[in-house]
C-alpha cells in the first residue's frame, strides 16, 4: 500500500524529483486542470497547478489557453486539457448536449443562430457585450438567452473559449481558436476506449475498473 501511495504521489507529481516546469507540463500530467469559480484561498485551477509548478502565477493558467497549447471544456467538470486531447472530447460531444439543452435549442433556434453570426462577424465574444441583462438573474444558471445560446454553441462545439478576462470568457468560432495541426475529427469508439485508458493510468499510476470505466 506504501508504494502504491508513492507512485500516485509521483506521478500526480506532487511528491516526485521530476516536477513540472509550466501549466502545460502539469496538463500533460494529470490530463484535466479542474476550473473552479469559487475562490478561498485561491481557485481550484491555480492551487491544482501552483501544487506542481512552484513558479505557477495565479491566473497565468489563461496565457496559454491563449496561445491555443490548452483549452477547456467538460471532463469530469469544467477542466483545462491539453490541446491535444481535442480529437477525444470531438468524440464525447456526441452524448451532449442533454436532451433538455437540445429541447430548448429547438425552441431558441433563431437566437442560437443570430449569436452565431455575430461571433462569426465580430470575433470574439463575451456574454456581457449581446442581449440585455436579466435585471433579477442571480447569476447562478438563471442565465439571459444570448449567454446559453453562446453555451449551447460551445458545448457542440461550434465555439471555443478563445481566451478569458479575469474569469469573463471570449467565445469564437473553433476553427479560428483550435490550432491547425489539431485535427477536428473525433475518435473512434475503439480509440476513445484506448485513450480513457491510457490517459487515466497515465495520470493516476494505478487504477481500477472504476478509474477507467467511460
Amino acid at each position: 500500500m506504501d508504494d502504491a501511495k508513492r507512485l500516485v504521489l509521483d506521478v500526480q507529481g506532487l511528491r516526485t524529483n521530476n516536477s513540472c516546469k509550466s501549466a502545460v507540463e502539469v496538463a500533460h500530467r494529470i490530463h484535466s486542470i479542474q476550473i473552479d469559480t469559487i475562490s478561498v484561498v485561491s481557485r481550484s485551477h491555480n492551487l491544482i497547478t501552483f501544487n506542481r509548478f512552484s513558479e505557477y502565477k495565479d491566473g497565468s493558467i489563461w496565457d496559454y489557453e491563449k496561445k491555443g497549447e490548452l483549452f477547456e471544456y467538460w471532463s469530469h467538470a469544467m477542466c483545462m486539457m491539453p490541446i491535444e486531447a481535442y480529437p477525444f472530447y470531438a468524440w464525447r460531444r456526441k452524448f451532449y448536449p442533454s436532451p433538455r439543452d437540445k429541447k430548448w435549442a429547438i425552441g431558441h433556434k433563431d437566437t442560437i443562430d443570430q449569436v452565431y453570426r455575430h461571433v462569426k462577424k465580430d470575433g470574439a465574444t463575451n456574454s456581457a457585450s449581446i442581449g440585455e441583462k436579466n435585471p433579477e438573474s442571480t447569476g447562478w444558471w438563471d442565465w439571459k438567452v444570448e449567454k446559453r445560446s453562446l453555451e449551447y454553441l460551445y458545448t457542440v462545439g461550434k465555439l471555443m473559449v478563445a481566451y478569458r478576462k479575469g474569469f469573463q470568457k471570449y467565445y469564437d468560432l473553433t476553427e479560428r481558436v483550435l490550432p491547425g495541426h489539431i485535427s477536428t475529427e473525433p475518435l473512434t469508439d475503439e480509440e476513445a476506449a484506448d485513450f480513457i485508458v491510457d490517459t487515466t493510468l497515465g495520470s493516476l499510476g494505478i487504477g481500477c475498473y472504476d478509474d477507467i470505466r467511460t
